[in-house]
């Protein structure tokens, strides 16, 4: 009868060097791959003969390891390792990053894997738990999304010495199937933004500013809401910040930019804002209201224009929309790319310094657009329909569940 080897040795690429691994069976017959760190066959040799002989080919720490145990805290901002290397080597990851990926865990990841052992996981478990998303009516977006996060998990484990090696390398992603994001065409938004149609749609004047300033400046919402009195100017508006649910943060490029702002809708927001702090709050610029305020008084609005939860679905319209909105009519408008990126801070390597220091005199164009979505002139806001609907196609769609707004 033919006896296995104790362990077999590996040679893989890594860096300049290659490294040697090792494969060993546990008493259920379950292969198991590790590192020596050791990139000469004989280093690797006496290190696993040591292993061997001492009893630790198989660390016991393996078998008893639960994937939800190690996950657990894995995305927690102040107890995560891993989250605390990215800070340390000069990355940037915000608590509300961190509790999105948190919630995604819990819902999609954990009930799955969690009472396998980390050990146990192969890529045929993590294979079947992709395919299982698209039987739950999910997008193939939302499984590749929650698939690099178990990678990055399991990536982890292995970096801790749990596991071998990382069951998700060898499981390729779902096809996308990015659905396009939906945009109101400019009929729709004349009715909807003009001053005259205001009290008919829209529950009060605050978060009918918000969603004009959302259209005609493409902001974020953490960016609106981060807005405060000090950052408003008669011909423009100074967006150095965005705002979440854990306070105030810098914006998602981390840089401030200028936006040119029309006078009118200057007036209107003054006319409402408290004297100091947060424009748009209810109490008094304290703190900004609620993150979700912008959203659910848009879908209201929408579904008193005619526009039912169904059909907003189906055409994926939400408050994100107006960034795409506004850009599609910068560029319908034949707005340069420069002018476009300075206003909507979209950081490319290309990106012209060219409007580091803001002037009103350089946006005039885009000040007339802007005064167009807000109704003061109709005719110019019709003609844009056809040219906009053909731009718009370009647009996709940021991922549900990263969007970092």
């Amino acid at each position: 009868m033919r006896h296995r080897k104790p362990f077999h040795l590996i040679k893989r690429s890594s860096g300049k060097k290659p490294i040697y691994y090792y494969r060993v069976f546990d008493e259920d017959n379950k292969r198991h791959t590790y590192s020596t760190g050791f990139t000469t066959k004989g280093a690797a040799m006496a290190f696993c003969e040591e292993l061997f002989r001492t009893g630790k080919l198989i660390p016991d720490k393996i078998k008893r390891t639960k994937f939800s145990d190690f996950a657990a805290d894995f995305w927690d901002y102040d107890k995560s390792q891993y989250i605390k290397g990215i800070i340390a080597r000069g990355g940037s990851f915000t608590r509300n990053f961190a509790d999105i990926r948190r919630l995604c865990t819990q819902k999609h990841i954990i009930p799955y894997f969690g009472d396998m052992e980390l050990s146990r996981i192969t890529a045929r478990d993590v294979d079947k738990w992709l395919l299982s998303f698209s039987d739950k009516g999910l997008s193939g977006a939302t499984a590749n999304q929650n698939l690099t996060k178990l990678r990055i998990i399991l990536e982890e484990a292995v970096h801790a010495g749990l596991i071998g090696a990382n069951p998700c390398s060898s499981v390729k992603p779902l096809k996308k199937n990015e659905k396009e994001r939906g945009i109101l065409s400019p009929n729709e938004v004349y009715n909807l933004l003009n001053p005259e149609n205001a009290p008919t749609y829209w529950q009060d004047r605050l978060v009918y500013l918000g969603n004009c300033l959302a259209a005609i400046t493409g902001l974020r919402k953490g960016e609106v809401m981060a807005l405060q009195v000090s950052d408003i100017y008669p011909d423009h508006i100074t967006v150095s910040h965005s705002y979440d649910k854990f306070g105030e943060k810098d914006t998602k490029t981390h840089k401030k930019r200028e936006i040119p702002l029309p006078k009118m809708m200057y007036d209107m927001i003054m006319e409402l804002a408290p004297e100091s702090g947060y424009i748009f709050s209810y109490n008094d610029g304290e703190t900004p209201f609620e993150g979700d305020t912008l959203k659910r008084a848009l879908y209201s609005a929408l579904a008193k224009m005619g526009i039912s939860e169904k059909e907003r679905k189906e055409r994926n319209i939400c408050f994100h929309s107006w960034r795409h909105f506004f850009n599609t009519r910068l560029r319908s408008e034949n707005i340069s790319d420069s002018k476009t990126q300075s206003i909507t801070g979209h950081s490319t390597k290309e990106m012209t310094e060219h409007y580091t220091h803001f002037n009103a005199s350089d946006f005039v164009e885009v000040t007339v657009i802007q005064e167009a979505v807000l109704g003061r002139n109709k005719e110019k806001q019709v003609s844009q329909e056809v040219n906009q609907k053909e731009i718009q196609k370009t647009e996709s769609v940021t991922p549900e569940g990263e969007r970092n707004e």
